[in-house]
């Protein structure tokens, strides 16, 4: 295993806070890249549309969050209902 992953982990063990399973996870991987955000700000859940993305990941990269947001459609039992209201 790759003892500079282990070490970047590590390094960042306060921020990432992984439970056991997810630092073995993490620190075994053979490449790793962490992303620091800041000013991050909360949105209500909503659903989305993923139809242009092909090969789907963990993360949907998209510039403009209304351009994958499915109009008027929330998701149920997290801050809205499925209509929105």
């Amino acid at each position: 295993m790759d003892r500079m992953v282990y070490g970047l982990v590590e390094q960042h063990l306060d921020k990432l806070q992984l439970a056991d399973k997810q630092y073995q996870r993490w620190a075994g991987k053979r490449y790793l890249v962490l992303i620091e955000v800041e000013n991050v700000e909360a949105i209500p859940p909503f659903e989305n549309d993923k139809s242009n993305y092909g090969d789907m990941d963990d993360w949907l990269p998209v510039e403009e969050i209304s351009r994958v947001q499915v109009s008027g459609i929330r998701v149920q039992g997290l801050g809205g209902s499925k209509n929105g209201v």
